[in-house]
């Protein structure tokens, strides 16, 4: 009987060990498994982000170019007005001089 016991009890600390350490080894994995997760999930989050950032710096960039493009434009184009104006003025006034002068 105390073999038998003795038998019984190292049975049962076998199976108690393969059980401790069976779940050791599940907690461990799912430990590993959600860090993984978290990790993915962080390096994801790190991507978007950061695409989102570049994609953000371009478009703003973009838009100064196109903002800076339509200012010159503006710019020039007045610019043409204001000297087809003058032009135009001048030749007024010398089209009325030489008219005054026949006169």
């Amino acid at each position: 009987l105390g073999k038998t016991k003795g038998a019984n009890v190292s049975a049962s600390v076998v199976t108690t060990a393969s059980v401790v350490t069976s779940s050791v080894v599940t907690a461990s994995v799912v430990t590993v498994v959600t860090t993984a997760s978290v990790v993915t999930s962080s390096v994801v989050i790190a991507l978007v982000v950061i695409t989102a950032s570049v994609v953000t710096s371009s478009v703003v960039a973009a838009s100064v170019v196109i903002t800076a493009s339509v200012v010159t434009s503006s710019v020039v184009n007045a610019s043409v007005v204001t000297t087809a104006s003058v032009v135009t003025s001048s030749v007024v006034a010398a089209s009325v001089v030489t008219t005054a002068s026949v006169m």
